[in-house]
């Protein structure tokens, strides 16, 4: 169920989930558009390197993307006109902001005292953006986040694995592509092939951010919701 209903969500709200992926991710699309033509080698080489703080806040972004697609999920068989949804997504991915900061606090405080902790709270507090508790107050989305991760955890381990691989390899790919070899006297067209492989990878970036957001959308409001509901159904009923 869970791969035909994103695959629908893409089919039927994809230009919106492009628009809204080029705000999530606007720090990779400002970086990428800042990024001088570097004046020699050495800074060609600094320049570079900014694609890799390109895909941290890619990651957050597809994260807080996934909010906006778990709005399009519900929306999904209803009869909800298509700029309604759009401004529930927007609103959706705006009151995202500050929870999400909140788990990357959380995310960053325990990888500082080991790295597996780190990753673990990365991965259950994954759906943060999803939950429909983000209209309530601190923890709410953090704890229902956490509560459905735990009921679909090797598939939402699976789909982050897949988003960071993918990213990476964008970057990587976009480096062997465009990336001109810079000569002993350095033209300018070798140098500005540093500045185009973060302005590709950027578009790539946001071109893509919309598949990991629906399923990751899709966990949330599918299996795991249910059994996260029958989980407090029956702890109501004892």
């Amino acid at each position: 169920m869970t791969v035909p209903l994103a695959r629908r969500v893409l089919w039927t709200y994809g230009w919106q989930l492009l628009v809204l992926a080029a705000v999530a991710l606007a720090p990779v699309l400002l970086i990428a558009l800042r990024a001088p033509v570097p004046a020699d080698a050495a800074v060609a080489k600094t320049v570079s390197k900014l694609a890799w703080p390109m895909i941290a806040f890619a990651v957050v972004g597809q994260l807080m993307l996934a909010g906006a697609a778990a709005v399009h999920a519900r929306a999904i068989g209803t009869r909800v006109r298509t700029l309604r949804t759009f401004g529930a997504a927007a609103l959706q991915l705006a009151r995202a902001v500050i929870p999400c900061l909140v788990a990357l606090a959380a995310v960053a405080i325990g990888g500082m005292a080991l790295v597996l902790p780190g990753v673990a709270l990365f991965v259950l507090l994954s759906l943060t953006a999803a939950s429909p508790e983000l209209g309530e107050p601190l923890p709410a989305p953090l704890v229902d986040s956490i509560a459905i991760v735990r009921t679909r955890l090797a598939a939402v381990a699976i789909v982050l694995a897949a988003m960071i691989a993918v990213d990476v390899a964008i970057v990587i790919v976009a480096q062997r592509l465009f990336t001109v070899p810079i000569s002993k006297a350095p033209t300018v067209h070798e140098l500005a092939s540093y500045r185009l492989v973060l302005r590709v990878a950027a578009v790539a970036l946001v071109a893509i951010s919309p598949v990991p957001a629906c399923a990751l959308a899709v966990i949330r409001n599918g299996d795991g919701a249910q059994l996260v509901n029958q989980r407090r159904a029956s702890v109501r009923i004892r």
